[in-house]
C-alpha cells in the first residue's frame, strides 16, 4: 500500500479508540487537502502550544489550573477566535488552517483545545450539543464544560442544556440533556469534521472533495446509512457505478424500516440499467 494521506488517516484511525491521537488524524484529513503539508511541523506546533500552557500552570494543577492556562496560550498570546463571519469556509475544519489562521469554528477549536490540554496531562472530551460543540472535563457533579469558540468560557450542565434549547428553538423533555453531554468517541468528533467538509462541498458543488470527504467517513463508520445514500449519490455523479452499486446495496441494507428508501431503490435500479441521470433523485 502506497503511503499517501490517506492510507496514512486509514492507519490513525485504525488502532483502539484510546490509542487516535486526533492531533495526527486531523491532519492526515488536511494533507489530502494540502498534498505537500508538512504534518510533523503541524504537529510539534500542537507540542510547543502545550508545552507553553503547562508552564503556565502555576497553581494547582488542577482542571481550572489547565484550563486558565490554555485560554492564556491560545486566546490571549495566540489570538484564537471563532471564526463568525466566514463559518462555513472549509479552511475552519482543516487543523493546519486553524493553526495557520487563528480562528476557526467550534469543533476544530475544541480539537485544538484538547489536544493543547492533552499536553499538560488533562482529558477534555468532546460534547456534540444540537448546532455546537463543547468541551467537557471531570466526571460527576464535578464536571464542567469549556466553550472554545467563545475564548475558552465556563458552562455549566444547566447553560448547555439552554444552549440546546435555544438553538432548537423548544423546550427538550425526557432527559435529552443528559444523552447529549455524553463525551463523544474520538471517531464521532472526525465523523463530525468531515461531515462539515462534506456538506460545504456538497453545497457548492465540488462533487469531487464532496466525495473523499464521505469516502473517508465511510473508512471511520462502516455502519454510517445515510452517509453511503450521499456516497453513491457522489459516486454516481463521478460515473463510478460498480461503486455506486456497493454502496445503494449496503444503503439498502442498513437503512432502518420506517425509512423512505424507494427513491434509493430506484436508483438501484437505475444504475444496473445504465441509464441516464440516475443520481439525480438522490437529494
Amino acid at each position: 500500500m502506497s503511503d499517501t494521506p490517506r492510507t496514512r488517516f486509514i492507519h490513525a484511525i485504525s488502532g483502539p479508540e484510546t490509542d487516535i491521537d486526533l492531533t495526527l488524524a486531523c491532519l492526515y484529513i488536511s494533507a489530502e487537502e494540502y498534498q505537500v503539508l508538512d504534518v510533523d511541523a503541524y504537529a510539534r506546533r500542537v507540542d510547543e502550544l502545550g508545552a507553553r500552557a503547562k508552564e503556565h500552570m502555576r497553581g494547582s494543577g488542577g482542571i481550572y489550573d489547565a484550563i486558565t492556562a490554555i485560554n492564556r496560550v491560545l486566546f490571549d498570546e495566540e489570538g484564537f477566535t471563532g471564526n463568525r463571519k466566514n463559518y462555513y469556509d472549509p479552511a475552519n475544519s482543516y487543523l493546519c488552517d486553524v493553526l495557520d489562521r487563528r480562528t476557526g469554528i467550534p469543533i476544530s477549536l475544541s480539537i485544538l483545545f484538547a489536544e493543547v490540554g492533552r499536553r499538560t496531562g488533562h482529558v477534555f472530551d468532546g460534547v456534540g450539543l444540537p448546532g455546537h460543540f463543547v468541551l467537557g472535563a471531570g466526571r460527576g457533579d464535578a464536571r464542567i464544560f469549556v466553550d472554545s469558540f467563545d475564548r475558552g468560557g465556563l458552562l455549566t450542565a444547566h447553560e448547555c442544556h439552554q444552549m440546546a434549547e435555544r438553538t432548537l428553538g423548544r423546550p427538550i423533555k425526557d432527559n435529552k440533556h443528559d444523552h447529549w453531554l455524553k463525551p463523544v468517541p474520538k471517531r464521532s468528533i472526525l465523523h463530525r469534521v468531515l461531515n462539515n467538509l462534506k456538506a460545504i462541498y456538497s453545497r457548492a458543488e465540488d462533487h469531487h472533495r464532496a466525495l473523499a470527504a464521505a469516502e473517508r467517513i465511510q473508512l471511520l463508520s462502516p455502519g454510517a446509512w445515510e452517509n453511503l445514500g450521499d456516497l453513491a449519490r457522489l459516486q454516481t455523479q463521478a460515473g463510478d457505478y460498480p461503486a455506486a452499486t456497493e454502496s445503494l446495496v449496503r444503503y439498502l441494507e442498513l437503512a432502518p424500516p420506517d425509512e423512505d428508501t424507494r427513491a434509493f431503490e430506484a436508483a438501484l435500479k437505475a444504475i444496473e440499467g445504465r441509464q441516464p441521470d440516475i443520481g439525480a433523485d438522490l437529494t
